[in-house]
């Protein structure tokens, strides 16, 4: 079964069509409020791949990368309450994803099999946990 919809907190398998997803951001700037993967065994080759990928997609569609970022961090912590995570605020917790926005040309799948090449995409550029700078796989 397909759906229809573009991401309101997770892409999975079958939730992201760019059929629906260009003309909703591009002509009515209806974008999601949080950003997720939904990440499964079914999804982790394409066309989810990981939560890059899918920051970049609505990067793509034009969402600014600030809200893009918020979108993945802070305003789904505060969705769940976790109150003291997803801010780089004095006296939070230094969990940081460091992102490049890489130049080039990139294929981004949809659930349907389309494709689009934007020139630019995010991608995992190093970590901070607990306050350290942690090297080696982004997962």
């Amino acid at each position: 079964m397909k759906y229809d919809l573009i991401p309101r907190g997770g892409h999975v398998i079958g939730s992201f069509a760019w059929r629906i997803a260009e003309p909703a951001c591009r002509q009515h700037g209806f974008f999601p409020d949080t950003i997720g993967t939904g990440l499964h065994q079914f999804s982790i080759h394409g066309p989810t791949n990981d939560l890059m990928t899918t920051m970049s997609k609505l990067l793509f569609l034009g969402m600014p990368l600030e809200r893009v970022i918020q979108a993945t961090t802070i305003t789904p912590a505060r969705a769940v309450n976790l109150h003291n995570r997803g801010s780089l605020a004095t006296g939070m917790v230094a969990d940081i994803t460091l992102l490049d926005l890489a130049e080039g040309e990139f294929d981004l799948v949809d659930s349907e099999g389309d494709i689009r090449t934007p020139a630019q995409r995010l991608v995992h550029a190093g970590k901070i946990k607990d306050g350290v700078v942690v090297t080696g796989d982004p997962n």
